[in-house]
């Protein structure tokens, strides 16, 4: 960690990476046909799998590290602003450590609709998380099959910094 020679190994597996998907995914070569999932099937296996998903985003969510993350106190006050300050953002938000202003509207409707606290902020972080793998679920599955997709939901699902993340509002990252 935090020496410069890490930088060169990190670009050799990165590049042995692209070699290794051009060799394996030729343009010119048409996919053999697969057998498709029944949806029945199908469905069953994505609830399993996005069940496992909310588990690991929402297990843990009422532990709180010691300090608070900058970007996370700084949405849940531009929220509480909005609310109670009537406090619209607009391009002064430039300048603010989340420069996107939708996610201070989100969070708004969430603490109207829930109330304002750490927990239940927690769990917007949760819901935004596992939205995101329902939607990432849809977007691949409209040109992928049901066990290519699948596969990526249980890799995301499972995933350590994805649902470290869902505690943290690290939006972005969805």
């Amino acid at each position: 960690k935090d020496l410069p020679w890490t930088l060169w190994v990190g670009a050799a597996f990165f590049a042995a990476a692209i070699f290794f998907l051009f060799k394996i995914l030729p343009a010119d070569k048409p996919r053999p046909a697969t057998k498709t999932l029944e949806l029945k099937t199908e469905g069953l296996v994505f609830g399993l799998i996005f069940i496992l998903g909310v588990f690991f985003r929402a297990h843990g969510t009422n532990r709180f590290p010691y300090g608070v993350f900058v970007d996370r106190a700084d949405v849940a006050c531009q929220a509480l602003r909005i609310l109670h300050d009537h406090w619209r953002p607009g391009l002064e938000t430039l300048n603010y450590h989340v420069p996107e202003w939708c996610i201070y509207y989100m969070v708004a409707g969430w603490f109207w609709i829930f109330g304002s606290s750490p927990s239940i902020y927690a769990y917007f972080d949760v819901v935004l998380s596992c939205l995101g793998l329902l939607f990432t679920y849809t977007a691949f599955r409209q040109i992928l099959d049901a066990k290519t997709c699948l596969l990526g939901l249980f890799l995301l699902a499972v995933m350590r910094w994805n649902f470290v993340f869902a505690h943290q509002i690290y939006f972005q990252s969805q």
